[in-house]
């Protein structure tokens, strides 16, 4: 699925004023340039999963604040917010000053200065920002959870990237909920992750017993492509194949693509190819929206059919193998492999059977590819 940032945290920012606030309440304070007298949302990570508002208030004229959070404990998580896109994390882990220096065109990819006074929470904004520009790999983020001293970031990482469902990451959900147990056990996270735990649990042993394992044999999918031509999965038996599934309207899909791309520009020449299935189109639920009317069906089933044309011409994606059945979440070929999540891929030997799965971002993929050339 989709390397992507949950929206389910949000901080405070308090309206600046002249007085100074207490000494031992939690205060955020800082200028954010271009967001002059723009109203900021200030919300906190509930043990629901969900924002609580703690404050909304207008940044004065000079860009400046000053947000005392009176409503805040050490263990919190909190997100500063203006509009829908710009944002700021700020944990809580005790500390009573957090400054922060941004650019309200800049905050989107996490670029902005923290105070040095809160080494946690520049270590945060570093691995955020390398996450938002696509400079570090997010199965990279090992090296923050294993040396950080934040328990608060720890978690949030592990919300936002391990949820694989394999034994690193319950293992990483282990490391941080103890650290959040021990530092802060009153903390609105240690529900939350102690819920997505038991959800990545299960759906470990749910794969387990699916064929689609490494040293199993890869299923055969056999599909048409955007022009009705049919290709099979089998008919590349004899070279490398990345298997990989996304569709047009999948943001993470798109950002993917061109590490897709660069690997298979590299190692097109020896024995590597992709085969591409799509999941645009329409499911039964999406379908249900159109009351039986075959007509409108069958011109969104076309609407789509182009998005996923376009989408392969804009991201120019040279292979010749990109196929789908246009049936979206209801593929054949998504539920024989067990696509709960895009993208989603399968890389297969030369004999078919499968090598590695779940790889993202170039430097992964090649990792495992030059183990099979």
């Amino acid at each position: 699925m989709k390397f992507k940032f949950l929206t389910f945290l949000s901080l405070v920012l308090l309206a600046f004023s002249c007085s100074s606030p207490s000494a031992d309440v939690f205060t955020i304070e800082g200028t954010i340039t271009g967001a002059e007298n723009m109203t900021i949302n200030v919300e906190k990570f509930n043990a629901s999963s969900k924002y609580t508002l703690l404050k909304d208030t207008l940044i004065a004229a000079d860009g400046s604040f000053a947000i005392p959070l009176e409503n805040s404990k050490p263990g919190d998580l909190i997100q500063l917010r203006i509009g829908t896109r710009n944002r700021v994390y700020v944990t809580n882990t005790g500390e009573t000053l957090v400054k922060i220096n941004a650019e309200l065109s800049k905050m989107r990819f996490y670029e902005y200065i923290i105070g040095e006074s809160s080494p946690n929470n520049i270590a945060l904004t570093s691995l955020l920002n390398k996450l938002a520009t696509r400079t570090v790999n997010p199965s990279s983020v090992d090296d923050y959870l294993n040396s950080t001293t934040d328990p608060v970031g720890a978690a949030f990482i592990c919300l936002n990237t391990k949820q694989t469902g394999d034994a690193a990451s319950i293992a990483a959900f282990d490391k941080a909920i103890s650290g959040l147990q021990t530092a802060f056990p009153e903390s609105d996270m240690i529900t939350p992750m102690i819920t997505l735990k038991g959800q990545l649990m299960q759906k470990m042993t749910a794969e387990a017993s699916s064929p689609i394992q490494i040293g199993n044999i890869a299923p055969n999918i056999s599909m048409d492509n955007p022009n009705g031509k049919n290709y099979s999965l089998e008919d590349l038996k004899g070279q490398i194949v990345l298997l990989d599934f996304w569709a047009s309207w999948c943001g993470p899909c798109r950002r993917e693509n061109p590490s897709v791309v660069k690997v298979y520009e590299k190692y097109r020449n020896q024995g590597f190819t992709v085969f591409s299935v799509s999941l645009d189109g329409l499911d039964s639920r999406s379908k249900a929206r159109y009351n039986g009317d075959e007509e409108r069906i069958t011109a969104e089933l076309e609407k789509s059919r182009q998005k996923w044309v376009a989408a392969i011409e804009k991201d120019g994606l040279p292979w010749e193998y990109h196929v789908s059945d246009l049936k979206k979440w209801e593929s054949t070929a998504g539920r024989l492999y067990g696509v709960r999540s895009i993208p989603y891929t399968v890389l297969i030997d030369r004999d078919g059977t499968i090598a590695a799965t779940k790889l993202r971002g170039a430097a992964q993929i090649e990792e495992e590819l030059k183990k099979l050339l």
